[in-house]
């Protein structure tokens, strides 16, 4: 078990390996390989050292590889900038009383110069329109909508358009808008991968029958990867991309995106796991890190954090940037 534990944790950090089933296990909440890590400590006591120092290098790879922990440290620079991406789940908020409030109070607390959201299909009205009600979500911000993603900015944007989506998505993969602060070109994207959950239900209903449906879900999801980095190859100078990418960052999934230029702002400068989503299932824990603040090599990370649990079913990522990184 201990030596099983240590292969799949490397193996989630190792490029070469681009599979489907070890790309499902990324998505087994993680106290599950802790809870083997601990028994495989706990029955190591009866076996001789070589067991034990096995054990405990295995609970050590589970804490720290398969979980995910990162040890960042901080860029310096100048030009501060504080970007926020956030998975609102308007359609739940719409049903929730009060849930746009909290919505709002979230994004009033961290208050970002630049927002940028996903699943946020109620707050932008025909012709691009901000619903008047639902003002204080944006509080005065200049906005840009296609479909179900927003990216909104204090600073005024322009040539805003979509990036391709797959056949398998109805609305836009990712959207983009160029904005301008102290002077210096930004290029901002808005994304949002296709979802893992119909090839988890599968999986989880059917065993090794639903397992294609995981495959095929998994190849959609990378190929609107490859089609996103493939519009941002040599990515622009200044470029921040940020949304729900529904992949952990050393999945497959992600490294289009990553060998395009693009680092994580989150392992970069963050600290501890950062996990956005799984608190609103059971046992109530957030579990994952699916949603990233991606940047090109030329804008520093001061810091990088996520935000409550409470308002929606993703915690909102923060990331406090450098437009001029220091060299």
């Amino acid at each position: 078990m201990a030596c099983g534990l240590v292969l799949v944790s490397t193996a989630f950090h190792v490029n070469a390996f681009d599979n489907a089933w070890l790309e499902w296990l990324r998505y087994l909440p993680y106290p599950t390989y802790l809870l083997m890590a601990v028994v495989a400590l706990t029955l190591s006591m009866g076996m001789g050292p070589l067991w034990r120092m096995m054990s405990l290098v295995s609970l050590l790879f589970v804490v720290w590889l398969a979980m995910g922990c990162a040890i960042g440290q901080a860029d310096s620079g100048s030009v501060p900038l504080r970007v926020m991406t956030y998975n609102i789940k308007a359609y739940l908020a719409f049903d929730k009383p009060g849930g746009y409030g909290r919505i709002a109070a979230e994004i009033a607390e961290h208050n970002p110069e630049v927002l940028l959201m996903q699943d946020a299909q109620q707050i932008i009205g025909a012709g691009h329109t901000v619903i008047p009600e639902l003002n204080a979500l944006l509080d005065g911000r200049h906005a840009y909508a296609e479909g179900e993603l927003v990216i909104a900015s204090r600073s005024v944007l322009r040539n805003c358009h979509s990036l391709p989506a797959l056949e398998v998505a109805v609305q836009p993969t990712a959207i983009t808008c160029r904005t301008t602060v102290d002077g210096l070109d930004i290029q901002l994207v808005a994304a949002h991968l296709l979802s893992p959950r119909r090839g988890l239900n599968a999986t989880r209903q059917a065993w090794i029958e639903g397992f294609e449906v995981w495959a095929a879900n998994y190849r959609q999801r990378r190929s609107q990867a490859e089609l996103l980095a493939a519009r941002i190859s040599q990515p622009a100078t200044r470029l921040i991309l940020g949304g729900d990418l529904n992949a952990a960052e050393h999945s497959p999934v992600l490294r289009p995106l990553l060998a395009s230029g693009l680092r994580d702002a989150f392992s970069t400068a963050g600290r501890g796991y950062g996990y956005t989503l799984g608190h609103a299932l059971r046992p109530g824990i957030s579990l994952l890190r699916l949603d990233h603040v991606l940047v090109s090599a030329d804008v520093g990370v001061e810091r990088c954090f996520v935000g409550s649990s409470l308002p929606s079913e993703h915690r909102p990522v923060i990331a406090d940037l450098w437009l001029q990184r220091a060299p």
